[in-house]
């Protein structure tokens, strides 16, 4: 009896897994729908290169935010002309 009920689950495992590769099959092979191009709108102006002075007015002390050090690697005399 045991074996008689094994066998019939089995044999509907393989037909449900059969119909639903079909299914799944058939979802793949859809077109998907084409959306339309849409074309944006762009406003555009002429320029000219200028320099901007830029003015902070603020009070207080400046501090390095990273430090650098210079140093010559060649011996010599610096002459102010």
């Amino acid at each position: 009896m045991r074996k008689i009920i094994l066998s019939i689950i089995g044999i509907l495992l393989i037909v449900a897994s059969f119909f639903y590769a079909k299914k799944l099959i058939a979802d793949k092979n859809k077109p998907k729908p084409v959306q339309a191009k849409v074309v944006k709108t762009v406003f555009t102006d002429t320029i000219q290169n200028n320099t901007i002075q830029i003015i902070i007015a603020a009070n207080g002390s400046l501090e390095a935010k990273r430090r650098v050090e210079i140093y010559s690697e060649v011996h010599g005399k610096i002459l102010n002309h």
